[in-house]
């Protein structure tokens, strides 16, 4: 118990306020928050890259169409919770499909993928190593332009506010835990 003199006069603080306790239950509470802001991201970044159905392709200015899943399987996240104190605690996500940043950013196409189209003319890629590459047509170079999908999706105001929720509700959590551990007693 400890007594304070708040404008002349005495008040005694009552608490059952153990610090470990609280520096514990706020680092839950922040972890949580972090988890959340991510997971909040990654779900947006997939919603964006599964609103249409291929075909048609994509086109620039949009996000790429969804035609196998390969890119929004391919998300991967891990959330680090510190280690020593002053550690961070990290939300992060990405992906491993090597045409993920070409789509994001656009890219200069070098040409020369051998190609052939199977009996409904769809185009299927083949290995320039393969043995019958030499026969098939090839790609023409040229320019993909950026179908941005994940940088839209982390600056947008939608996030920025539901991030800014996340926070909001966090330090509401703190503040009731708090509230609950102290009392004044006049």
């Amino acid at each position: 118990m400890s007594t304070t003199t708040i404008v002349g006069k005495n008040v005694t603080v009552k608490h059952n306020l153990d610090v470990d306790q609280l520096t514990f239950m706020i680092d839950k509470i922040v972890t949580k928050l972090v988890m959340n802001s991510g997971e909040h991201v990654l779900t947006e970044i997939k919603k964006k890259l599964n609103k249409g159905k291929s075909p048609p392709p994509s086109v620039s200015p949009d996000p790429p169409r969804n035609r196998t899943g390969s890119l929004i399987r391919s998300f991967r996240s891990r959330t680090a919770a510190p280690v020593k104190e002053g550690d961070e605690i990290t939300y992060t996500f990405g992906t491993n499909a090597k045409y993920a940043l070409p789509l994001e950013l656009g890219a200069k196409l070098p040409g020369g993928q051998p190609f052939f189209k199977d009996d409904k003319g769809n185009v299927i890629y083949a290995s320039r190593q393969s043995p019958h590459a030499w026969r098939m047509a090839k790609t023409k170079p040229g320019i993909l332009k950026p179908r941005p999908f994940f940088g839209v999706t982390v600056n947008s105001v939608e996030t920025q506010n539901k991030i800014t929720n996340l926070l909001n509700e966090a330090a509401l959590a703190i503040r009731h835990k708090v509230r609950q551990s102290v009392r004044p007693i006049v």
